[in-house]
């Protein structure tokens, strides 16, 4: 029921702002649960692996020189995928769902949309995952050798 989804948020978002209560909630829903939380835990196997601020979490997860870049670009050909292989720091692209995911040690956005721009190509898109939630919870999932 979305607009019950709705309520409960903006009154879980009411009794910690207004009234300085802490709620504790359990989901499934890490997009929605990112919108009214400012601090989580994340369990993995009953064993809580991780905890704090979300936007910490997301600095620990991007420190650890393993960075997964989203990208699109325009025309999508051969010459693409070897500019975006030449760029250093770059271990591994594949497509993926209409986009190319680019496995690099470092984060590599400028270098890459720069570059891709100065050879002709129009930006479809770029994000560096890992900064929400449930990309959060999926990099601590998979160290604990769940998935």
């Amino acid at each position: 029921d979305p607009e019950g989804i709705r309520e409960l948020l903006a009154l879980i978002k009411e009794l910690s702002e207004k009234d300085g209560r802490t709620v504790l909630v359990s989901s499934h829903q890490l997009h929605q649960i990112q919108q009214v939380c400012d601090r989580v835990g994340i369990f993995v196997e009953g064993k809580l692996v991780a905890s704090g601020p979300i936007e910490s979490l997301g600095k620990q997860v991007l420190s650890d020189g393993n960075m997964t870049i989203e990208f699109g670009a325009y025309p999508d050909n051969e010459e693409l995928v070897e500019l975006m292989k030449s760029i250093e720091g770059v271990k591994e692209v594949k497509r993926e769902k209409g986009m190319f995911l680019i496995s690099s040690s470092e984060d590599i956005r400028s270098t890459l949309s720069s570059q891709a721009v100065m050879k002709g190509y129009s930006l479809s898109h770029l994000r560096l995952r890992g900064g929400d939630l449930d990309d959060i919870y999926r990099r601590y999932f998979s160290k604990e050798g769940v998935v």
